[in-house]
């Protein structure tokens, strides 16, 4: 399980880190995204963006697009799930990777991190389509409240809770069984 990497590092390192661990995986093995990404044009979500800026000026990382990720994960060999609540974007990158690296290279499946029914279809669909899930990367975050602690809302405090807390949790508590089973992952 890595979590909170990619944006710590440069793309060089990116590609190295990403290349080590397809390189580690058996044949056949998957590795899962799952990260908080700046849109195409690299302005915006306001978080992912802000976060990028602090990363640039404190270390040499930087929030990246699921575009670049799931190129840099297609280009070391990886099989790649795109992920993120906006279901026409993920298949739209699916398909860019697709039509670079061929068919079954890449899959869409959309899910919200505040929501467990659609992670565990993230999951299922993942370990159908690509028959198991050997790498799970837990990247996403939500900040919906910017200012100091005693003045977040309850409902914002709970947002940032569970979809970079519990989210995780739920998403460990998915792939481990099936690692654990076969003693790999």
């Amino acid at each position: 399980w890595l979590s909170q990497i990619l944006h710590s590092n440069s793309p060089e390192e990116c590609e190295a880190l990403i290349g080590k661990t397809v390189e580690a995986l058996e044949p056949g093995g998957l590795i899962l995204v799952h990260d908080f990404f700046l849109n195409d044009t690299m302005d915006g979500p306001p978080f992912p963006a802000l976060f990028s800026l602090n990363m640039l000026l404190s270390n040499h990382g930087r929030s990246y697009s699921a575009k670049e990720v799931g190129a840099m994960m297609a280009r070391a060999g990886a099989r790649v799930v795109i992920s993120s609540r906006n279901g026409a974007v993920c298949a739209e990158r699916a398909a860019e990777i697709n039509a670079e690296l061929g068919d079954g290279t890449a899959m869409a499946c959309a899910a919200s991190l505040s929501d467990k029914a659609a992670l565990q279809a993230l999951i299922d669909t993942t370990t159908e389509t690509f028959g198991k899930v050997d790498i799970l990367v837990c990247n996403a975050a939500s900040n919906p409240h910017f200012g100091p602690l005693e003045t977040i809302p309850d409902e914002a405090f709970q947002k940032v809770l569970t979809n970079n807390i519990v989210a995780n949790n739920w998403l460990i508590g998915m792939v481990a069984p099936q690692m654990r089973e076969r003693k790999d992952g």
